[in-house]
């Protein structure tokens, strides 16, 4: 990930001059599929809020989009031909979202003031990525997923910098106003060819849509706790809502990758980005809700071409990027969440601007990751931070004491009427400073680890396991009352790693995942489960717990 600012996480992308042969034969194959018929529920809401009769469309059988595959394991990633950039975006916050109504892929909810903000924040960290196109030569966003009718496509000659492509989310009688309105704010003035594609509805929730939650404990009982506690076993109505999704994801990548664009944007919701992301990178069912994507959170996902031609290798750049501070809120997906760990990768030093060498641990910070710790302490202020462990690196140490000082200052700076006390220490397990210059791969290529040395990604396995230990350890001797929050500073590659037990995955998953210089991830333990979050924005994905087998995993 980048820095701990969301501006600098995101993805540097380069704009890809098209042309429009691909619009023409997708919209003429588009026309020609039928519309699909569709009876009506009638549903009388009890709620206070929603007490007039209200027509709800049920989700479609499988049979009426096609088949769903009884699994999503079933359907293989197409190879890439060339390297190829897919952001995924939520839409903002739904008037459904505010009062915890279960949305499902029904229709009756817009965007609040708040989601329609949310979008334009995003449109702006967008547009920051075109900006430094030239820059590093990535491809610019020429392909837009999100959802609209049929009957609104239409084709635009415009060329901006040659011919940009808008690819839609089809529902033909129930168009998802939320994504909609999203992706108008998100692509602002822009006119494209628009592409549907059904399968990026949000998660079809049957008889439990319209529902608030605590309709759904009075009315459902037994169910509604299956569907909180085994999401993946969860039935309703004959259906398997999960499985399905995941198969729906597994098959959307085919169309994705075989497109020829070589960055697309998708615009749609929680669940199906949450399952695009996972079977994206191979993770089953069992990591519904782990990764957990925030109203206009923005996702980054990076496929490269297999050497022998199969499915691509995927690197997970950037996950649940939000508008906002994720700390701030104090929850996480409605739950509440007492217990934080924050691992945040310090910055470069001097003589190693690039972070390619290991051996410049001892070297003073650079001018940029002292800005990057400073705007990383200053982040932290948003919660209230009990313990500093670091590696004993001078970088390491530097950004620690940036923190330390900016939360001792916390009623100075207004964030705090008392001032705050910060424990600061070093643990031996956070240093791979020798590990990693035993190896010969560069650091600050995404993915690098998948192509290391065994015995180097061995060594770092072993190290990060104790690591995680130490750190749930120190999690564990806090206060069992109120926020307690323990902030780990240490470098990318250790911090992948811990990524990686925190998921409770196996060291052939790193190269599965990046961060840079200046970024921080978030593990959160809401009660009662633990979920773990990827910062300002990264990777969002909560682990199995190590010191209670009796809490679930989330992740967000």
């Amino acid at each position: 990930m980048s820095s701990a600012t969301a501006t600098a996480l995101t993805s540097h992308l380069f704009l890809l001059h098209k042309t429009n042969d691909f619009s023409h034969r997708r919209r003429r194959s588009s026309c020609r599929r039928p519309i699909v018929k569709q009876s009506r529920l009638h549903l009388v809401k009890s709620s206070s809020r929603l007490k007039e009769e209200i027509k709800v469309p049920p989700p479609p059988a499988a049979n009426e989009w096609g088949e769903v595959p009884a699994s999503w394991e079933s359907i293989p990633l197409p190879p890439v031909t060339a390297a190829k950039r897919v952001v995924l975006v939520r839409h903002g916050q739904s008037t459904w979202n505010a009062e915890g109504r279960i949305q499902g892929s029904s229709d009756f909810s817009v965007l609040t003031q708040k989601g329609e903000s949310q979008a334009e924040t995003s449109r702006l960290m967008l547009l920051d990525d075109s900006f430094d196109v030239f820059n590093i030569g990535v491809p610019n966003l020429d392909l837009v997923l999100c959802r609209l009718k049929r009957r609104e496509m239409k084709k635009i000659n415009r060329i901006i910098y040659g011919f940009w492509l808008l690819l839609f989310s089809l529902d033909d009688l129930c168009p998802l106003i939320r994504s909609k309105r999203t992706a108008e704010i998100i692509w602002s003035s822009r006119e494209e060819e628009i592409i549907t594609d059904s399968n990026l509805r949000e998660i079809d929730l049957y008889s439990f849509q319209g529902l608030l939650k605590n309709e759904g404990k009075a009315k459902y009982g037994a169910a509604f706790r299956q569907w909180q506690i085994d999401a993946p076993n969860f039935n309703i109505d004959g259906h398997y809502p999960v499985r399905e999704l995941w198969a729906r994801a597994r098959s959307c990548w085919t169309k994705i990758l075989t497109h020829e664009s070589r960055s697309i944007l998708v615009v749609a919701h929680n669940a199906v980005n949450q399952a695009l992301v996972a079977t994206a990178i191979g993770l089953g069912t069992e990591y519904f809700r782990i990764l957990l994507q925030s109203n206009c959170g923005v996702s980054v996902l990076d496929f490269t071409p297999d050497p022998e031609g199969g499915s691509p290798q995927i690197c997970v750049n950037r996950l649940n990027q939000t508008p906002s501070s994720p700390l701030g809120s104090g929850s996480s997906a409605g739950r509440k969440s007492s217990k934080r760990i924050i691992l945040v990768t310090h910055g470069l030093p001097q003589n190693d601007v690039e972070g390619r060498d290991p051996s410049s641990a001892d070297a003073r910070m650079n001018i940029l990751a002292m800005i990057q710790a400073q705007k990383t302490a200053e982040l932290l202020l948003d919660v209230k931070v009990r313990t500093i462990v670091s590696s004993s690196s001078r970088t390491a140490l530097e950004t620690a004491d940036a923190i330390s000082k900016v939360q001792e200052a916390a009623d100075c700076l207004g964030a705090d009427c008392v001032p705050r006390y910060v424990e600061s220490k070093q643990i031996p397990g956070l240093d791979v400073d020798s590990i990693l210059k035993q190896t010969k791969q560069d650091m600050a290529q995404p993915g690098w680890l998948r192509g290391s040395e065994d015995h180097v990604v061995q060594a770092l396995w072993d190290q990060s396991r104790a690591a995680w230990g130490s750190l749930v350890g120190e999690l564990s001797n806090g206060t069992s009352e109120g926020e307690d929050v323990v902030v780990a500073v240490g470098h990318p590659a250790l911090n992948i790693a811990i990524m990686g037990h925190c998921l409770n995955l196996t060291k052939e998953w790193l190269g599965s995942f990046h961060l840079d210089a200046g970024s921080i991830t978030v593990v959160d333990f809401p009660r009662p489960h633990w979920e773990w979050r990827d910062p300002v924005h990264q990777l969002h994905s909560p682990s199995r717990p190590v010191v209670d087998p009796d809490h679930e995993i989330n992740h967000r």
